[in-house]
């Protein structure tokens, strides 16, 4: 996952871009940042999944 932002960067500088790097770079950060947000929600549902279960141990 660590990859894919420069993969973004450097596959969108010359062929979407035209060499415009500032361009390319706010591209690998809006792909950096929805790696995290992908993060956080897997997180959040996994924990649900794993609530009912909690609360069969409890009673």
């Amino acid at each position: 996952m660590a990859s894919l932002p420069l993969t973004v960067y450097y596959a969108s500088v010359d062929r979407f871009f035209a060499g415009n790097t500032t361009y390319a770079a706010v591209a690998a950060a809006a792909t950096a940042n929805l790696i995290a947000i992908l993060y956080v929600v897997a997180a959040v549902l996994e924990d649900r999944a794993e609530q009912p279960d909690k609360q069969k141990k409890q009673e």
